[in-house]
């Protein structure tokens, strides 16, 4: 999916085609445009085929003001540094059916990386971190919107290890990551952009590092669980976790069977 700059106008080529790529035969066609929860943007309107391409306007791509004070635990989960935008297409066919077509596109902001909402570092921060890792192999070819999505994601699995420091990560607010131990935020930024790239391909990847590991077993009357539900080596990367390994809780629970 092609990815644009928030605030910007949009040109997207305009090709009517089955799933054969086939010409469909249109006579007439229609569109809106509604983002990824359906909520319409642009009313229907009519198409002029002979055109090819149909340019979405700027006012159509922009993203609510984000005021990283304003952003909290329990409402995390409402603000966006990215969005996708749809345009649905009615077309109506020689013989006289009606068939829908759609065509999507991603917006970002300029920086769509927030500590504390979704990374542990902006982007520019994060290119930093990098020049701090000689073992990084596929991040230094990959693209932006690449490095951002793979940043991302890395995020959310480190997310998912427990720590000595805090008990949930994924429940700090941007004012709350900025209170964390220096030392600790530094290791988290390294180890994003290293699980980053073990997530692009490079290095030893998770697959490449996952083990068969004990979520819980019941011995007599005593069940125990392990934390998180899974060997920690099979949610990131062993470069990743080399650099968190002075902060990661090994803790389990323990209970009754």
């Amino acid at each position: 999916m092609n990815i644009y700059l928030v605030g910007t106008p949009v040109k997207l080529n305009v090709d009517f085609s089955d799933s054969d790529g086939n010409p469909l035969a249109v006579t007439e066609a229609k569109y809106r445009v509604v983002d990824q929860d359906s909520k319409e943007l642009l009313q229907m309107r009519s198409f002029d085929t002979t055109l090819g391409e149909l340019t979405i306007p700027s006012e159509i791509n922009t993203i609510a003001a984000l005021d990283i004070n304003a952003i909290t635990t329990d409402n995390k989960l409402n603000f966006r540094t990215r969005e996708v935008r749809v345009v649905e297409f009615e077309l109506t066919l020689q013989d006289g059916n009606i068939v829908p077509h759609n065509l999507a596109y991603a917006i970002r902001l300029r920086d769509p990386l927030i500590a504390g909402l979704n990374s542990f570092q902006t982007m520019s921060q994060a290119t930093l971190s990098s020049l701090s890792i000689s073992a990084l192999s596929a991040w230094n070819e990959a693209s932006l919107d690449s490095k951002i999505s793979a940043l991302i994601e890395a995020y959310e699995r480190i997310c998912k290890l427990g720590f000595t420091l805090v008990d949930n990560l994924d429940l700090l607010s941007p004012k709350d990551f900025s209170a964390l131990d220096a030392r600790f935020v530094d290791a988290l930024k390294k180890a994003q952009v290293a699980e980053a790239d073990a997530i692009l391909g490079g290095g030893e990847s998770t697959l490449m590092s996952r083990k068969q590991g004990l979520l819980s077993q019941t011995i007599g009357e005593t069940h125990e669980t392990y934390q998180k539900g899974m060997p920690l080596d099979l949610v990131v990367s062993k470069l990743t976790m080399r650099y968190l390994s002075g902060f990661i809780s090994t803790n389990k629970r323990i209970g009754r069977a």
